[in-house]
Order: structure tokens, then sequence, then C-alpha cells
């Protein structure tokens, strides 16, 4: 299994609807917030490196 952890900077009004979106994509096991330099912590479990290449994790947020 691969495991990789995703750091997203999102704009503040912003943070908790990209975390409950991204914490419904599969192969997304756990979304936390953070603090510092980045606001969101994502963590990718997928069977090999093939595979979190070709996964697109993108979720645009409506304004």
């Amino acid at each position: 299994m691969v495991t990789a952890i995703i750091m997203l900077s999102v704009e503040k009004k912003h943070i908790n609807q990209v975390a409950e979106k991204l914490a419904s994509i599969e192969g997304l096991s756990e979304v936390y917030s953070v603090s510092g330099s980045y606001d969101i912590a994502a963590i990718a479990r997928v069977q090999t490196n093939d595979q979190l290449s070709e996964t697109r994790y993108a979720t645009p947020c409506s304004n």
C-alpha cells in the first residue's frame, strides 16, 4: 500500500467546504485541519504509485 500526505493551502473561508469534499473522495482516508504554512492535510492510501498518480483529487469550490 502507498500512503501520501497531501498538504493544501486554502482560502480561509473555504476550509470547511474543501475538507468536507476531500473527505468524500475515495482513496483519501483522512483529512485534517492544520496550522502553519498549510491549512489542510489529507492522507491518501492506494495500492500502487500508479494509482496515486492517476487519481485526480481536484475539488473546485463555488463561492
